[in-house]
């Protein structure tokens, strides 16, 4: 069997990856990892070039796509028959209303790997695609308890209940070693070995890694401005700061300082054309009331969008215009 996966590149999006490579054989996987911004070309020429005539099963994890290409897809029959999208964001979930090959969950039941009373908890890309190919019955999906522990793990990291409801750093620990290894070796490794017990090798990497994190989010909090913005037809009150590493441990540290007197933290990475929100209120809904006014999407309390290379040109135009 040929599988065909998209997703999105954080440690969600490549969650998706090692549950497609473990469940399939990574032999028989092509995953392509992308941003909210290319998304949608890849998928459309994808269709265009009839690409999907080489696969049997074709996967859209973690990210979703916009109306058209869902309708381009659900015209299709041979397609559609073999597509599903599986997200959680909020901003997705009018695909799931239209299209019943969609699966768009915010919350999932819980898969109870401790001792949590909750009957339904935030859902991940990855956790709810390790669900729906396990409820399928493949065969390497039944008994692997390991990729069942590495499935929640992420669903931690990427709902911040590492932090907010576990204090458990394992999930933090797991998306620093992506970053230190990369994707590709990261991916290779957990869909090799879905343990996410640690080598001596790894752990002493995330020891030194912990060092520089925790030196860097100190130095930025200290760059950190407040500001008025106007969204739409509303005026927030936002903090940000100029960062192009450990965007959600930042976004998040600077949130909990903040959140008494802002309405959410912004933190812009010049070098990549993107701007990452984090807030501690519910209102606004980040994902809906705010990054999806650029174009972007998330959560009620974790979102992004990407920004034209016009928005850095204007920027270094206004810092160093001449005066008089």
């Amino acid at each position: 069997m040929r599988v065909k996966v998209f997703s999105h590149n954080d440690l969600d999006g490549c969650g998706c990856g090692v549950v497609a490579n473990v469940a399939f054989g990574a032999e028989n996987v092509s995953v392509e990892y992308c941003e909210y911004s290319e998304i949608n070309d890849k998928v459309f020429k994808f269709i265009t070039d009839r690409d999907y005539e080489k696969y049997d099963r074709i996967f859209i994890t973690d990210i979703s796509i916009q109306g058209a290409i869902a309708e381009l897809i659900d015209k299709n029959a041979e397609l559609r028959d073999k597509t599903n999208l599986i997200d959680h964001h909020a901003t997705a979930l009018p695909l799931a209303e239209k299209y019943e090959w969609c699966e768009v969950r915010v919350y999932e039941s819980n898969l109870k790997l401790y001792e949590d009373d909750r009957e339904k908890v935030l859902a991940s890309g990855t956790s709810l695609f390790y669900k729906f190919l396990r409820n399928k019955h493949i065969p390497k999906m039944q008994h692997n308890i390991y990729l069942k522990t590495f499935a929640e793990l992420v669903r931690e990291y990427d709902s911040w209940e590492w932090h907010n409801v576990y204090k458990n750093i394992q999930p933090k620990r797991l998306n620093d070693l992506l970053y230190i290894i990369g994707r590709e070796k990261f991916v290779e490794r957990f869909s090799d070995n879905p343990n996410p017990i640690f080598t001596d090798l790894e752990s002493k990497l995330l020891e030194i890694e912990d060092g520089r994190v925790n030196d860097y989010v100190s130095r930025k909090k200290q760059d950190v401005k407040t500001d008025f913005v106007v969204v739409g037809d509303r005026k927030y009150h936002i903090a940000y700061v100029f960062a192009e590493q450990n965007i959600s441990l930042l976004g998040n540290a600077i949130a909990e300082e903040c959140g008494a007197f802002v309405d959410f933290v912004a933190i812009i990475d010049i070098g990549r054309n993107k701007v990452s929100l984090r807030g501690v209120h519910d209102y606004p809904r980040l994902g809906v009331d705010v990054a999806r006014h650029y174009g972007g999407g998330g959560h009620d309390r974790s979102a992004g969008f990407e920004f034209q290379e016009s928005f850095s040109c204007e920027l270094f135009k206004k810092i160093f215009r001449k005066e008089g």
